[in-house]
C-alpha cells in the first residue's frame, strides 16, 4: 500500500463509519446504549423487585453509606464513627470513599432520603451506574483503536456484562467503582499520545486515576497502575511518528 493510499485509508477511517458498518449506531449510541442495557440487566434491582444478596454490600457499604449520610445532613464532615467497634476513623478508611465524586453526587441528589431501605435501593442504583460506565468508557476506547462504532459497542458491552464485572465486584462496591476507571483512563492516554497538543487529555487521564483511587480499592487500583504501566511500554515502543497505525493495530489484536 502507498502512502496515499494510507492517508486515503486513514481520511476514510476517520469518517462516521467503516465499509459495510451498519449505519444505525449512531455516536450517541456509545453513550445510551450502555446505561440502557444496565436498566434492563438489572430491572429486578431497580424496580424494587430483588435486592443484592446478604453480604459486604448489605453489611459493610450499605452502614457506610447510612452514618456518611447522616453526618453530612447533620451539616458535619464523617471523621469518627463511634458506633463500630469503639470507635472508627471512618474518614480515613479507604473504603468508606468519602471523597468519590460519583456516590457524593447520587447522596447529594438524595440526602433526605434517611431510611435504611432507600440506601439499599440507591446502593444498588450506582452499581448500575457503574457497570454502564464500565461499556461507556470502553466502548470509547476502542472507538478510538478501531474507527468502528459497531466494534467499539461489542467490546464495551462484552466488559460491561462480563461474568467479572457483573459478578463479584456489585457485591463489593469499592471494587466496582475502581476497576470501571481502567478503560477511561487508557482511552485518554492514548488520545494524549495520538493528539499533536495533548494537555487536555493527560490533564483528563490525571482525573480519572484520581477519581479512581478516590473509589476506595487500592488492590484494584494497583492493578490499574500496572495495566497503564503496560499501556504506556507498549505505546512508547512503538514509537509517535506512526501512532495512528499502531492504533488501528492494537484494536485489531
Amino acid at each position: 500500500m502507498t502512502v496515499q493510499d494510507e492517508q486515503g485509508q486513514d481520511a476514510h477511517d476517520d469518517r462516521a463509519g467503516a465499509p459495510g458498518e451498519p449505519a444505525w449506531p449512531g455516536r450517541a449510541a456509545l453513550v445510551w446504549l450502555p446505561f440502557a442495557l444496565a436498566a434492563l440487566f438489572y430491572a429486578p434491582l431497580l424496580g424494587g423487585l430483588r435486592t443484592f444478596p446478604r453480604g459486604d454490600f448489605t453489611d459493610h457499604f450499605l452502614p457506610f453509606s447510612l452514618f456518611q449520610r447522616s453526618a453530612l445532613a447533620g451539616g458535619y464532615l464523617p471523621v469518627w464513627n463511634p458506633y463500630t467497634y469503639s470507635g472508627h476513623p471512618f474518614l480515613a478508611d479507604v473504603q468508606a470513599a468519602v471523597f468519590y465524586p460519583i456516590s457524593n453526587l447520587i447522596l447529594a441528589a438524595t440526602l433526605p432520603m434517611a431510611q435504611a431501605a432507600a440506601r439499599l435501593y440507591l446502593l444498588q442504583v450506582e452499581a448500575a451506574i457503574h457497570i454502564a460506565l464500565a461499556g461507556l468508557f470502553t466502548a470509547l476506547l476502542v472507538a478510538a483503536l478501531t474507527r468502528s462504532r459497531a466494534a467499539a459497542l461489542v467490546a464495551g458491552v462484552s466488559f460491561a456484562f462480563s461474568g467479572y464485572l457483573t459478578g463479584y465486584p456489585p457485591l463489593q462496591l469499592a471494587v466496582l467503582r475502581t476497576a470501571v476507571w481502567l478503560p477511561a483512563i487508557l482511552w485518554c492516554v492514548l488520545a494524549a499520545w495520538q493528539a499533536r497538543r495533548g494537555l487536555l487529555w493527560w490533564s483528563g487521564a490525571g482525573v480519572a486515576l484520581a477519581v479512581a483511587f478516590l473509589a476506595g480499592h487500592p488492590q484494584t487500583y494497583l492493578l490499574t497502575l500496572y495495566a497503564l504501566a503496560a499501556w504506556l511500554a507498549l505505546l512508547a515502543a512503538v514509537g509517535r511518528h506512526d501512532r495512528r497505525r499502531v492504533a488501528r493495530g492494537i484494536g485489531g489484536a
